[in-house]
C-alpha cells in the first residue's frame, strides 16, 4: 500500500473501531485493505495470490461490502496524511542523524 492508502486505511479501521465481527483479524485486515484500494480506484489487489491463501475471499468481501460502506471525509484524509508525512520526515531525519 502507498502512503495515501495507508492513511485512508488507518481512518477506516478507526471508524470501524476494529470490530472484526465474525472475521479473523487477518481476513478483516485483508478485506478492509482491499476495500480502501477499490475506494481509491487504485490497482486491483493481487487476486490470484489472495485466493490461493483465502479461497472464499470474494464471498467474504462481497458480504462485508453489503454492510460496510467506506465513507471517508477528504479533508480529514488530508489532515491525517500531512500528520503522517511529518512523522515520517522526523523519523528519516533522526535516522540520518544516528548514522552520522
Amino acid at each position: 500500500m502507498n502512503e495515501l492508502e495507508v492513511t485512508v486505511w488507518s481512518m477506516w479501521l478507526d471508524k470501524l473501531s476494529w470490530e472484526t465481527q465474525d472475521l479473523s483479524i487477518d481476513t478483516f485486515l485483508l478485506i478492509t485493505a482491499m476495500q480502501v484500494k477499490e475506494h481509491l480506484n487504485f490497482t486491483k489487489y493481487n487476486q490470484a495470490k489472495i485466493k490461493e491463501e483465502c479461497p472464499n475471499i470474494d464471498l467474504l468481501y462481497a458480504k462485508w461490502n453489503e454492510t460496510h460502506n467506506l465513507d471517508i471525509n477528504l479533508k480529514e484524509v488530508n489532515k491525517l496524511f500531512r500528520k503522517f508525512r511529518q512523522v515520517n520526515l522526523l523519523i528519516m531525519e533522526n535516522s540520518h542523524q544516528l548514522q552520522v
